[in-house]
């Protein structure tokens, strides 16, 4: 009667030891696919794609008339409707434009820039993040532009 209990026994631990072992791959497999972490090279890589977009894209690029506030992106289009005085000079970068909304302390017309023409048209793959960050000579300070810390 003895022997029958440990063979028992003996059935009973080894399911449990294949239950965890089951349970672990499975609790990895999903983990992993949580922590998934870009890969430098191609984070430089994409970083010098995105600031070369905002520093070579001409306002006029996006706009065909500025007058009328005839602008491929919503953002834009919204700032030109609202202070059409705001694009002073159709022929800077949309990165010289963000700048001039940073001096005229528009921050979030900067981050509608940013979330229009980079994050919502998916230039930036799901699994990154980003930060537009500006180098104010003014301070000497870095201020975040992207996303916005208030």
């Amino acid at each position: 009667m003895g022997k029958k209990r440990f063979k028992r026994g003996y059935f009973y631990t080894l399911d449990v030891v294949f239950a965890i072992i089951i349970l672990v791959i499975g609790l990895l497999l999903v983990a992993g696919s949580y922590f998934y972490a870009p890969q430098k090279v191609k984070s430089e890589a994409l970083a010098n794609d995105i600031t070369g977009v905002l520093g070579s894209t001409h306002i006029y690029d996006v706009c065909n008339d500025i007058d009328s506030c005839d602008c491929s992106y919503q953002s834009i289009r919204d700032l030109c409707n609202e202070n059409p005085s705001q694009i002073k000079n159709p022929d800077i970068t949309l990165l010289e434009f963000m700048g001039q909304l940073y001096h005229d302390n528009q921050r979030e017309a900067i981050q509608d820039i940013v979330n229009e023409t980079i994050v919502k048209s998916y230039v930036l793959p799901p699994n990154y993040d980003m930060q537009v960050v500006l180098f104010d000579p003014k301070t000497g300070d870095l201020e975040q532009l992207y996303p916005l810390v208030t």
